[in-house]
């Protein structure tokens, strides 16, 4: 679930204080157990999803900078929660912002974020990313991307509008989950590189793929 969700999510009714507390720390550590051994059957399920539109949508509009990808993913406006955690196609999501629609959830823009930055030739290594955060005490999970390009030895992390910067992959995440506030603390993250499809979709590299721990 996208965190900014997870602020807006009121407290269970009829349990007490201590009772919720103890709920969410026990979701919160079945959620990091299962991400620390699963993470890559994570994003074969996304990439499995994102196949599922293939044949539909608009090719994927070339932008000219990152900034262009940042107006086109923009939160609020292209955000809309979805039913499932699955991956919309990239040419669904170009169909979407051309008809001024919201695109999706995190997942939806990651897969767009990816797409737009290969297919234009503004990244050199792009990777799919996701990461479980603890945030206001309740679990969470992001999807984004990471990515970095030609002569910058930074990592950037995009979601929707601007993306991020950190020294390290691990540092991007760190700063990423700052975004959503002082009580976002990230947990796990991982990361796989994916490559352009000539129907716009990515491709995993298995091969190419990290994690970081935080707790």
């Amino acid at each position: 679930m996208d965190p900014r969700v997870v602020l807006d999510l009121p407290r269970r009714r009829g349990e007490g204080t201590e009772a919720v507390t103890e709920s969410i720390e026990r979701r919160s550590k079945m959620r990091r157990a299962a991400a620390r051994v699963f993470w890559r059957l994570g994003f074969r399920w996304y990439g499995l999803t994102a196949r599922l539109g293939e044949g539909r949508g608009v090719p994927v509009r070339q932008a000219e900078t990152i900034a262009e990808i940042g107006r086109r993913t923009s939160y609020p406006d292209h955000y809309v929660a979805d039913r499932g955690d699955t991956m919309r196609h990239p040419r669904l999501a170009q169909a979407a912002i051309d008809a001024r629609r919201p695109m999706g959830d995190c997942d939806d823009h990651a897969a767009y974020w990816a797409s737009c930055l290969l297919k234009s030739g503004l990244a050199e290594r792009v990777y799919l990313a996701a990461m479980h955060l603890q945030l206001d005490g309740e679990p969470a999970g992001h999807a984004f991307v990471l990515f970095r390009r030609s002569g910058d030895d930074a990592w950037h992390a995009a979601d929707y509008g601007l993306p991020v910067r950190g020294a390290t992959a691990r540092e991007a995440c760190e700063v990423l989950a700052g975004s959503f506030g002082a009580r976002a603390l990230p947990l796990f993250a991982a990361w796989m590189r994916v490559e352009l499809r000539e129907d716009d979709g990515l491709r995993l590299r298995r091969a190419d793929a990290g994690k970081a721990v935080w707790r």
